[in-house]
């Protein structure tokens, strides 16, 4: 894989993690009780949850998507990453 390939593939899984958690908390955050969508967002995002664990309404799913968004994007970026640094060249 080469470097411009692999600079797309993580830019592209970052973006997609990014998009993933949007998407699944906006639809907790509609579907759900406000009880059950707090929880659920914040083991969504668990880890990064911890440093917003206090909020609540709103504000909760503000720090929700971004904290927890940009936390699955470099969790999706590493993981391309590792992938291609691990995919053997053709040859």
């Amino acid at each position: 894989m080469s470097e411009r390939e692999m600079r797309r593939a993580v830019r592209n899984a970052g973006i997609s993690g990014f998009l993933i958690h949007t998407l699944a908390a906006l639809w907790v955050w509609r579907s759900w009780g406000s009880f059950s969508a707090s929880n659920m967002l914040v083991w969504m995002s668990f880890p990064a949850s911890l440093a917003y664990l206090g909020q609540g309404g709103g504000r909760l799913l503000a720090l929700s998507l971004a904290c927890g968004g940009l936390e699955w994007a470099a969790l999706g970026a590493l993981i391309a990453y590792g992938v291609g640094r691990s995919a053997k060249k053709p040859g």
